[in-house]
C-alpha cells in the first residue's frame, strides 16, 4: 500500500488531494480484498480510496489499550484511521 498526492489544478487553491493505493506488487493491480467493488465501472475491484486534502504520510502503526492500528497523518494535521 501506498499514498499519493495530486496537487490542485487552481494555483490559488493552496492544497490539493491524497489517495491511499493496493496494488499487488505480483501482478501490478488491486487485489481483490483491497477497497471494495466501483460500481461505476462495471463492478471492477477499486484501485484506491480518498484520503483527504493534504498531503498524506505513510502508513504507521498505532498502538493503543486496543490493539495495534494502522493510521495516516495528513499535512493539514487529520489523522486518518484505517480499519
Amino acid at each position: 500500500m501506498f499514498t499519493s498526492y495530486t496537487p490542485p489544478d487552481d494555483t490559488c487553491v493552496p492544497e490539493g488531494w491524497s489517495d491511499l493505493y493496493a496494488v499487488a506488487y505480483h501482478l501490478g493491480v488491486p487485489p481483490w480484498w483491497s477497497f471494495g467493488l466501483d460500481n461505476r465501472n462495471g463492478d471492477e475491484v477499486m484501485p484506491n480510496i480518498q484520503l483527504g486534502y493534504g498531503i498524506a504520510s505513510e502508513i504507521t502503526l498505532y498502538r493503543d489499550k486496543a490493539g495495534v492500528k494502522p493510521v495516516i497523518q495528513m499535512s493539514t494535521g487529520e489523522i486518518v484511521e484505517m480499519g
